[in-house]
């Protein structure tokens, strides 16, 4: 297996773990999964810059997956912070021109 093929890989499923934490709600692995998945993204590029890679099907597989994965995750962050924003937590407390909290 190539570099950037295990790179892709390790990415795609870090971030299919992330989603998997995001969507159980489960916020420390949320952020410790973004670091991993940060570091995954850093040996993608290493492994970018240090061969040149011919596009077999296996890599553009993992690649596809990896967008999905990348799209879904994406999507229950939204969902997640519409949830959240709509019950008012995340929003801060803050004065609005109304001299009211929030607004």
């Amino acid at each position: 297996m190539s570099a950037l093929l295990g790179a892709v890989r390790a990415l795609r499923s870090a971030t299919e773990a992330q989603l998997a934490a995001a969507l159980t709600l489960r916020g420390a692995d949320v952020a410790a999964l973004h670091a991993e998945r940060t570091d995954a993204l850093f040996a993608v590029r290493v492994a970018l810059a240090e061969e040149a890679e011919e596009k077999t099907s296996e890599l553009l597989d993992e690649v596809r997956s990896l967008a999905v994965a990348e799209r879904r995750l994406a999507a229950a962050a939204r969902t997640i912070v519409s949830v959240l924003d709509g019950i008012g937590i995340g929003s801060p407390a803050v004065y609005g021109p109304g001299g009211r909290v929030g607004g």
